[in-house]
């Protein structure tokens, strides 16, 4: 899963004057096509405005503004957006939405056109710190040669356990509220911790069937939520603990935990609880992952 920042820049850094692009190089908007499609992508505004308000074919177009408007998806900060996000996103525009996926985006690909943009009217791209991204070689466009390349990739954020301000909460939109004083997630540093999950579907706040095959598949869906919210996903657990009201249900809930983990294969312990923290609920799993 990929989150990535996609953006042409000038020179100067301009990304953008009077709410259009100052360039035209046709190879390199077909090269952002064949990225971005099959993915979403989130904009502001101003950027679904300089589209002609018209949703790019393809791709799943989602806004980030207070506004309701025509035609797209609208929300109202980028976590919310994020939260519903399944698959690649890829963050297009404009300055303020670029600053903010700096935090959960893991690559930054940038063409760099030679067009010189006057002040009037121009629009930026935000600075990147070079404690947090590692910038690649500037090479040619692989198709444009009059463009050039770079791809900038975050760095590996040391971690300080002994600093408990590192610490923060993660919630997703629409899950089920957790039973207790304590967070569905947790991020430190790279790592994301997720509490154990049962098997409420948020839509209807009650179990997602009484067997354990179809609790094992909500389970799996409130952890993804989760994750992704935190900027993870299913595919980077590195970790489960999966506890069971009757370990006799075991081959049945690994069949699904086979297929909802895909290629994954973190470590795991599976045991048989004494009980469950609400009645008919047959499996509660638990995940670390990274991000």
């Amino acid at each position: 899963m990929t989150r990535g920042i996609i953006a042409a820049v000038s020179p100067e850094g301009v990304i953008g004057a009077f709410g259009q692009m100052p360039w035209h190089y046709p190879e390199d908007l077909k090269r952002f096509k064949r990225l971005t499609m099959g993915s979403t992508v989130i904009m502001g505004r101003l950027t679904w405005d300089s589209l002609g308000k018209k949703p790019l074919v393809g791709r799943r177009n989602v806004v980030i503004t207070r506004q309701k408007l025509d035609g797209v998806e609208c929300f109202s900060s980028l976590e919310a957006a994020l939260a519903t996000c399944e698959g690649d996103v890829w963050f297009i525009g404009g300055t303020r939405v670029f600053e903010e996926a700096m935090k959960s985006a893991d690559v930054i690909d940038l063409a760099c056109v030679p067009d010189s943009v006057a002040p009037e009217g121009a629009v930026y791209f935000p600075e990147i710190p070079a404690s947090e991204w590692e910038a690649g070689p500037l090479e040619t466009h692989p198709d444009d040669p009059r463009l050039q390349h770079r791809v900038y990739r975050r760095r590996k954020r040391a971690m300080d356990l002994s600093d408990s301000t590192r610490h923060q909460s993660v919630f997703a939109a629409g899950l089920p509220k957790p039973l207790g004083p304590y967070s569905p997630g947790v991020t430190l540093g790279d790592l994301v911790f997720v509490s154990g999950q049962g098997a409420v579907d948020p839509n209807t706040g009650k179990l997602a069937g009484d067997d354990v095959e179809s609790q094992t598949e909500q389970v799996f869906k409130n952890i993804e939520a989760i994750l992704k919210a935190a900027g993870s996903g299913l595919d980077k657990i590195v970790r489960c603990g999966v506890f069971l009201a009757d370990i006799k249900d075991f081959p049945k809930m690994n069949a699904v935990y086979e297929r909802m983990m895909g290629g994954n294969r973190p470590v795991r312990t599976t045991v048989q609880a004494a009980a469950l923290p609400m009645e008919g609920l047959k499996v509660e799993i638990d995940a670390i992952a990274y991000r």
